[in-house]
């Protein structure tokens, strides 16, 4: 049969609805039966008990459970009453089963509890309370090493179903508490014989909604620690609340003393409440009151005072000196703003501390605070104003007085850096406020004074203090503490002192997390004591001019200031300086400079740089001008180094700088110079770097008279010259000129390999002389001939007159314009002399057109070169084509070292007397041909004896010499006799000539000795030999021979009769000897008469 959706919906209503009766039938069985009186249901409860032992870990048992329920009546709800008797708890065995009980587990127990529950809570799922009573209440728990604490072997920390946020207090709270008889008991594992008991004999309270709460409390704590010592001490507290009014309730709590650390260390608090409860380690007791207003169960704040008395102990301060009490005492009160008004709050405290510093000295304090909070309960606006006295201190112990948090910027300083001294009258006022509740209170504002004496302050760590100081101190706002110093002393740690006597101290940013320091200190006292003090190595601002302070003199005065964080990891890179002094007759020496005297002026330094102006006598050149070193960084196009400096140039000036005393002298140079150089140089980045310099020399106010430079006093004359340096290279030269009378350069540079290498005079005069001429030297990481000295020289005309010869005077001059310089004997055998050529690789060539030498005679076309390495010439020549003259030194082809020598002249009598050497000889060939061979490494002979002894590293040499057609005019008398005994010749006596001499020689120079194996010099009139030594070291000679008259006729019968060649038929024998200045010579004319076998016996 078909059946409807309508019919079906009535069947399903009604299956629904029987049993829906069935239980609200039930239910009202059940609550009035409860309504009867107390349902016993233990046995009941016992069947689910079990699982009440496997949700809590352990077993739970009770030996009464009654149920009973009150219906809602005169406006009260209705409510559900439980009640339990003889309960029991033991918890299980960590890892145990069910059935498994340790005895050594502490059974908790409860004799009596009695609950009234709120049935309009349960049924929106909440367990609200209105009624309470407890009584013989016996715990057990446990602290482990952790410090966690759990109830007879329960787990700290276990979750346990139905876990969640927690209902305000106000839901939970009954209304009428009654607990008695209460004890617990927390021991230590790690400590078997230590714990604290807690007891509560008795807690009562009721609430009423009309006159608000009333009850009594007495409570305990014992346990060691927490009273003055170690031992056993208990701890009472007591409290009690009555109506005062219409819903209004006056309550109190007293605390006898009791210490917070020893307390904490035995409560589940959290490592950072534990920190802070153990921060104030001293016995503090405590008296508060209040007054709550409301109809509410908790009803809200209306007043709140109390007192707390501290004892002697200290709060710790990790990592700090414990802030030390010998006594205590804080009262304050807290009141709304307005009556009746709930929020805001004004707080009202007085504190009087007897502080204990490190040394155990009592330190008085007086603080008054006045605060104002939004709020009691959860305060989000705060302010709060400190006012702190403290009449008298030591500054070496101030740290140990000041409390950490107040004016934190202001203590680290003064306390790290003010060490010694004594303070008074310290006043300070700390306005703290914020928006974000407790955790977010701050100084704001700053205020306050203080005053020191005889202070010792560091103004900045690793630096030596300044002592001696009276200072005083004050906030000149909010941010900023100002200190004034004076009469100090800045020791230089070599015992002397610089002398401070003003200054002041800024400390900056005080409010902030980290602070800034401005110190101006006033400075007076020797330079010693300034460059000792300004190189410590903290400080180090003369890193880059370090300078002894032993070799230092004169005065400064001026200002030193410095601005740097106030942290202890300060980097110099972090602090700002200055310094502004007067310096007066200042000296000092710089290992790289030298010495710098009668300094005067001023000069600045910052972390900017280093600026002086002034002047001060450089080697012996008084100079004036202004200096900046920058000590920024160096980054492209930055100025870093600046010099401008003036000098005047006078004889002695130009002599302290280095021009030979033979060119400054007074009687040559009258009046002075004026030079002038500009030095710049900029940065080019790290490692880089770009310097130029300007050079100006006006001579226009000096006059010199020498002998090769004519310039009167007033006539305009001077020098200008540009150089660059690159990553301090000198890499160009330009602009180099020069003017005046009879004066003219220009020259510039020559770059090799990227480097200045040389130098193009592309036009010089100097007086007669003028030409052209190029000087290269040796550049780094050139070619083969990148590394040679290279001097070539081209003049149309060179005059040498000034230098090597005399104007003629009219008269010739017989004897050498130089005489003979007196030589410094050696011993025989040492080494030669030595060599006069420079090191390294050289090449000089020179063309002349004209050259004037001696008494203004002229040479022309004139070609010279000379070529030396490793200080040995290796190469030279010399080409005139009037008067005639010809040398070479050149390399044999043939033979690997040996030097072929070759000296022509076509008129030896116009060449010396044009160089003004002789002028009384006429005519005369000259060829002399040999070579310098060096001897073999085998030979035994001495190292001077390798060499010929000149200075020039040339090898021994082996010559000849033939002179031919030479004349001597005016010959001496001995001559002119040799003459008379000639008939043939009498014409030469007319002529006032000794004609047609020939020479013969063949010698050898080696170790600065001449041997001379073999001469013959004579005409037909007469005739000389001679062989012997001359010793050019020891400056003596040894000579002999013979001389023959009639040398024609004489020379012809020798030859015929045997006689030695060179001599004739009759000749004397002589001996020369003794010193080369002055010899002495030896004639024996009784040889004459022996044939020339007998006269070799007296040679």
């Amino acid at each position: 049969m078909d059946m409807t959706w309508q019919t079906i919906l009535r069947r399903v209503a009604l299956g629904l609805l029987v049993p829906l009766v069935g239980l609200l039938l039930a239910v009202a069985l059940l609550l009035g039966r409860l309504a009867q009186g107390p349902l016993d249901v233990t046995g009941l409860s016992h069947r689910w008990g079990g699982a009440l032992t496997h949700a809590g870990g352990g077993r739970l048992h009770w030996e009464r459970m009654a149920l009973s329920w009150k219906p809602g009546k005169n406006g009260h709800s209705a409510k559900i009453l439980l009640s339990l008797e003889g309960v029991r708890y033991r918890a299980l065995p960590e890892g145990g089963g069910a059935d498994e009980v340790a005895a050594e587990v502490p059974e908790q127990q409860l004799d009596h509890v009695g609950v009234v529950f709120r049935l309009a809570s349960l049924l929106h799922g909440q367990v609200g309370l209105r009624s309470l009573d407890v009584r013989g209440l016996r715990l057990v728990a446990f602290r482990d090493a952790e410090g966690h604490v759990s109830l007879g072997g329960v787990k700290p920390g276990a979750q346990h179903p139905g876990g969640g946020t927690l209902p305000p207090l106000a839901a939970i709270m009954p209304w009428h508490l009654d607990l008695q008889d209460i004890r617990l008991t927390i021991r230590d594992e790690t400590a078997p014989d230590s714990s604290l008991i807690v007891t509560l004999p008795e807690l009562k309270a009721d609430h009423d909604r009309q006159t608000g709460w009333q009850g009594r409390m007495e409570a305990s704590l014992q346990g060691g620690g927490l009273g003055a010592g170690q031992e056993e001490a208990t701890v009472h507290l007591a409290g009690d609340m009555a109506p005062d009014g219409a819903a209004r309730t006056r309550w109190q709590l007293t605390v006898s003393p009791v210490r917070f650390p020893a307390l904490a260390a035995w409560l589940p608090l959290s490592p950072v409440g534990k920190k802070g409860m153990g921060i104030p380690n001293m016995p503090l007791a405590f008296h508060l009151e209040g007054i709550l207003e409301g109809h509410g169960l908790v009803g809200h704040f209306a007043h709140m005072a109390g007192e707390m008395d501290a004892g002697a102990g200290e709060i710790d301060r990790p990592g700090r000196i414990p802030f030390r009490l010998s006594s205590g005492k804080v009262s304050f009160h807290l009141d709304p703003a307005e009556a009746g008004q709930q929020a805001p709050l004004v707080l009202v405290l007085h504190t009087e501390l007897a502080a204990l510093d490190s040394l155990g000295r009592t330190v008085p304090f007086i603080i008054d605070a006045h605060g104002r909070l939004d709020h009691l309960d959860r305060p989000k606006d705060v302010e709060l104003l400190v006012d702190g006295h403290v009449p008298t201190f030591d500054f070496a112990t101030l740290a140990s007085v000041w409390p950490d948090g107040t004016a934190r910027g202001a203590r680290r300083w003064m306390t790290t850096n003010m060490t010694a001294g004594r303070g008074e009258n310290l006043h300070l006022q700390l306005d703290f406020t914020s928006n974000t509740g407790l955790d977010g209170l701050d100084v704001r504002a700053l205020g306050g004074e203080l005053t020191g004496h005889s202070l010792s302050v560091t103004w900045m760590e690793g630096m030596p203090q300044v002592t001696g100081e009276d200072a005083y101190a004050h906030f000149v706002d909010d941010d900023r503490l100002l200190i004034d110093v004076q009469h100090g002393h800045l020791a230089d740690g070599r015992g002397g002192s610089v002398t401070v006597p003003t200054g002041h101290i800024v400390l900056s940013d005080l409010l902030k997390r980290e602070q800034t320091g401005e110190f101006s200190l006033g400075m007076e006292g020797p330079l010693s004591a300034f460059v000792a003090v300004l190189s410590y190595p903290r400080l180090n601002l003369l890193s880059r001019h370090p300078v002894n302070p032993a070799n230092t003199g004169g005065m400064l005065k001026g200002t030193l200031s410095l601005k740097l964080p106030l942290n202890s990891h300060l980097l110099m890179k972090d602090v700002g300086y200055g310094a502004e002094f007067d310096f007066q007759n200042i000296w000092f020496a710089l290992p790289s400079l030298g010495r710098i005297q009668q300094g005067n002026g001023h000069f600045s330094v910052n972390e900017a740089g280093l600026a002086v102006k002034g002047g001060a006598r450089f080697r012996g050149v008084m100079m004036t001008g202004s200096l900046f070193d920058s000590f920024q960084a160096n980054v492209p196009g930055r100025l870093m180094l600046k010099a401008d400096l003036q000098a005047s140039l006078g004889a002695k000036e130009l002599r302290s700088l280095g021009v030979p005393a033979g060119l400054a002298q007074d009687s040559i140079m009258q009046g002075s110079g004026v030079g002038h150089v500009v030095y710049s140089q900029y940065g080019g980045g790290p490692g880089h770097s770009r310097g130029t310099a300007s050079v100006q020399v006006d001579l226009r106010g000096l006059g010199v008279r020498a002998r090769f430079w004519h310039k009167p006093v007033g006539v305009p004359a001077g020098l200008q010259a540009g150089v660059t340096w690159q990553d301090g290279q000198m890499i160009r030269l330009d602009d180099v000129r020069a003017h005046g009378p009879q004066l003219a350069l220009q020259a510039e540079g020559r770059m090799r390999s990227g480097q200045l290498g040389g130098i193009n005079l592309t036009h010089f005069q100097f007086g007669r002389t003028s030409g052209s001429a190029v000087m290269d030297w040796p550049v780094r990481d050139g070619t083969a001939d990148d590394r040679r000295y290279q001097i070539s020289v081209q003049a149309s005309t060179l005059d040498l007159t000034p230098w090597f010869g005399h104007p003629a005077t009219g008269k010739s001059r017989s004897q050498p314009i130089h005489p003979v310089e007196k030589k410094v004997r050696r011993a025989p055998g040492s080494a030669g002399q030595a060599s006069i050529l420079p090191e390294g690789i050289w090449a000089i060539g020179l063309r002349a057109d004209r050259v004037i030498y001696g008494a203004e005679q002229t040479a022309s076309h004139v070609s010279a070169s000379l070529r030396w390495a490793a200080q040995r010439v290796q190469g030279a020549f010399l080409h005139v084509a009037q008067p005639s003259l010809t040398f070479d030194l050149a390399q044999d082809s043939r033979r690997i070292g040996v030097l072929d020598v070759r000296l022509i002249a076509a008129d030896l009598g116009r060449i010396l007397a044009s160089l003004g050497v002789y002028d009384q000889l006429a005519g005369g060939t000259v060829d002399l041909q040999g070579h310098c061979q060096p001897v073999a490494a085998d030979a035994h002979v001495t190292s001077a004896e390798r060499t010929m002894g000149l200075g020039l590293g040339l090898p021994p040499f082996d010559g000849t010499l033939a002179v031919d057609h030479l004349t001597l005019k005016n010959p001496p008398t001995a001559l002119v006799i040799a003459t008379l005994a000639a008939p043939l010749h009498w014409g030469q006596i007319s002529r006032k000539q000794f004609e047609d001499v020939q020479l013969r020689a063949s010698f050898r120079v080696a170790g600065e000795r001449l041997d001379l194996a073999e001469a013959r010099a004579g005409n037909a009139i007469l005739g000389v030999t001679m062989k012997g030594q001359m010793d050019f070291g020891q400056a003596m000679m040894q000579m002999q021979g013979t001389i023959s008259p009639f040398f024609g006729i004489n020379q012809a019968a020798g030859s015929f009769f045997g006689a030695r060649k060179g001599s004739g038929i009759m000749a004397m024998t002589y001996r020369l000897d003794g010193s080369l200045a002055k010899p002495q010579m030896h004639v024996n004319p009784f040889s004459a008469l022996l044939p020339g076998g007998l006269r070799r016996l007296f040679e």
